[in-house]
């Protein structure tokens, strides 16, 4: 009897651990709805008259099921059809890429156009500079006005494309001070140069070809980070 009842605990206890296993190695589907954003133009006119029937959206070739279609006008909903309710994301993102070394007052302009007429609330704007990369704030255009913004931004442009300027000037101009010095020794003529520097940085004396070169590969350097 108690054979029995040991091998029945048995039985049920790997009936058990077998159940409590397959729960573990059960495989759960997520459905994930993915944005497609589309831009239609019959020749240059762009076309907001389509419906939800009009579009067809396949994935590694098999037909999906769309479940709404929005027209969104710059910020906001001009028009939606929806089989399920959904919160599209509304908002863009726009990147000014400044690769310049001189401020000119065509570049002004083209912010106050860019802030009067292309941005609007909700909006996110990357501007990068010749020294950093700089976030509009999300809620700016809620607490200032595009005319300040567009100051602020323009100010910036301006003192980045100086320092940037600047500092590429000092770095090409150590670099003819170097290749100079390395002429001088390679030609075993007279150094027209005893010390290399800026008159910012701290200046060092000229050591033997080898440590010129270094310093000329030190420079060289520099010189791609700026440019990257």
């Amino acid at each position: 009897m108690k054979k029995l009842i040991f091998i029945a605990l048995i039985v049920l206890i790997a009936t058990l651990c077998l159940a409590f296993s397959s729960q573990e190695i059960k495989e759960e589907t997520f459905v994930v709805n993915v944005e497609v954003p589309v831009r239609v133009f019959s020749k240059n006119t762009f076309v907001d008259n389509l419906t939800i029937d009009d579009f067809e959206v396949y994935e590694d070739g098999k037909l999906q099921k769309i479940e709404a279609v929005y027209l969104i006008k710059k910020t906001s909903i001009e028009r939606r059809e929806e089989k399920k309710r959904f919160a599209p994301q509304i908002s863009r993102h726009f990147f000014l890429w400044f690769d310049i070394s001189e401020y000119m007052p065509r570049i002004g302009k083209a912010i106050d156009y860019f802030l009067d007429n292309v941005l609007f609330l909700g909006d996110n704007l990357v501007v990068v500079t010749p020294m950093r990369t700089y976030y509009l704030k999300s809620k700016a255009l809620e607490i200032k006005s595009k005319e300040e913004i567009a100051d602020q931004l323009k100010g910036i442009i301006r003192r980045d494309a100086t320092i940037g300027n600047s500092e590429y000037r000092a770095v090409l101009k150590d670099l003819q001070n170097i290749v100079k010095v390395i002429e001088a020794k390679g030609g075993g003529g007279p150094e027209t140069s005893s010390k290399i520097g800026r008159p910012s940085a701290v200046l060092f004396d000229a050591g033997s070809l080898e440590e010129v070169v270094q310093m000329y590969s030190s420079v060289m350097i520099r010189l791609e980070n700026l440019k990257k």
